[in-house]
């Protein structure tokens, strides 16, 4: 059941890090920096809709049926860019369908559901949390590692995606490099349809959303929620801007971001793995959390005035430490809370709700900072957040440890 899931993530984070080096170029000759931002807003709104919606679904009908047809829209979305790609000098519609492809391809929304899979399928807490550290780090960093079981998924199919796209654009044409993907989606679909096993049994009705709320309704997850949504609103303002700071401050190619992204993926991977275990044998998941908080706090504050590569990559490193060990503490705990009220999909669908959400509002709140001397705002704005999320991390541990004494 595990190594289906794990090679399912894996290739879905391919499909869609392949892409990520061509985007600014793409678009960089088509819309403003302005309309770039607006795009990803589009496109993360799209994800808000669909994360609770096919994790809801999910708990009502089951993972697999959902995850075929988000992998369905997988293929379109990716059909889409490599047609757009294709009659890119030849066709006024071409920038609309690479546009359209862009935003639409947040309807997919694999990885909650395979997360919710997991939880569906890992006994304890122990098995639940090494699973999820699993597919965390399969997730970024792709195929090579796929056999072996201790991996760390969502690192190794985003570190390898991104270098292997950067790569195949120095000898192939963009259509050519997006029709890879399109294999690997298909590959998916069929991965789904035959090796997929269905994890949780259907309900004969909905399940009502008065439940789910009740459910919520909890201070401890309401707290874990919020930082949640401070960190992902701190990630997606870097991220809004770090293709514009590699293209103006340190002149990359689409190779050379493509590079800097896989480095991300691989030092995310390396930290799931080795890095926060070893520091959850010695401490509390609390402890990691405000560990993971703190770090990514300092690393991106010093990203918002590096000028150095070398400086820029070792910052990287350490954002990977400090978002790895507080993404696996967050994730944790709302998986641990949703599997007592047998609601993993929706509590895990809420969750990359709230993370789509951010990715909506990240990019708005960024066109409203100006660039100041050449310090772009999505560092700032990223740190700022990020410690937000540690100061209301303190307080979740004071009340967690009230009610442990």
């Amino acid at each position: 059941m595990l190594l289906p899931s794990y090679a399912l993530v894996t290739l879905d984070t391919l499909v869609y890090s392949l892409a990520v080096p061509h985007y600014p170029g793409i678009f960089h000759h088509h819309v403003s920096d302005i309309s770039w931002l607006h795009m990803q807003s589009a496109s993360n709104l799209c994800g808000v809709l669909a994360g609770f919606l096919t994790g809801w679904c999910s708990d009502w009908l089951g993972r697999k049926g959902l995850l075929l047809t988000v992998q369905f829209i997988s293929v379109v979305c990716c059909l889409m860019l490599v047609v757009g790609a294709y009659i890119e000098d030849y066709h006024t519609y071409s920038v609309s369908l690479l546009a359209s492809a862009f935003i639409f391809r947040k309807l997919n929304r694999s990885f909650s559901l395979v997360s919710a899979l997991v939880t569906d399928v890992s006994i304890g807490d122990e098995a639940r949390s090494r699973n999820l550290s699993n597919l965390g780090m399969f997730d970024q960093l792709f195929v090579i590692v796929l056999i072996v079981y201790s991996g760390a998924i969502f690192g190794l199919g985003f570190s390898l995606g991104p270098a292997f796209g950067g790569l195949l654009s120095v000898y192939l044409d963009t259509y050519a490099v997006f029709s890879v993907g399109l294999l690997a989606a298909l590959t998916n679909l069929a991965i789904i349809q035959f090796f997929i096993v269905e994890s949780h049994s259907h309900n004969s009705k909905p399940i009502p959303l008065n439940s789910i709320w009740r459910a919520l309704n909890h201070q401890v997850v309401v707290l874990y929620l919020f930082i949640h949504m401070l960190t992902c609103t701190g990630q997606a303002c870097y991220i809004a801007t770090i293709g514009m700071v590699a293209r103006d401050r340190f002149q990359m190619s689409t190779a050379g971001f493509g590079n800097l992204v896989s480095f991300f993926g691989l030092s995310y991977s390396f930290a799931l793995k080795l890095i926060v275990p070893k520091i959850l044998s010695y401490t509390h998941e609390r402890n990691l959390l405000h560990f993971g908080l703190l770090v990514t706090t300092l690393a991106r504050g010093y990203l918002a005035i590096c000028d150095d590569v070398m400086h820029l990559y070792l910052a990287h490193f350490f954002v990977s430490i400090g978002s790895a060990s507080s993404n696996i503490a967050i994730y944790t705990a709302i998986s641990k809370y949703g599997r007592i009220n047998d609601l993993s999909g929706s509590f895990l669908g809420i969750a990359d709700s709230i993370q789509r959400f951010s990715g909506v509002l990240s990019p708005l709140i960024v066109t409203v900072f100006p660039i100041y001397e050449g310090i772009y705002s999505g560092a700032v704005l990223s740190c700022l957040f990020y410690f937000a999320g540690f100061l209301v991390s303190l307080q979740l541990h004071s009340i967690q440890f009230s009610k442990e004494t």
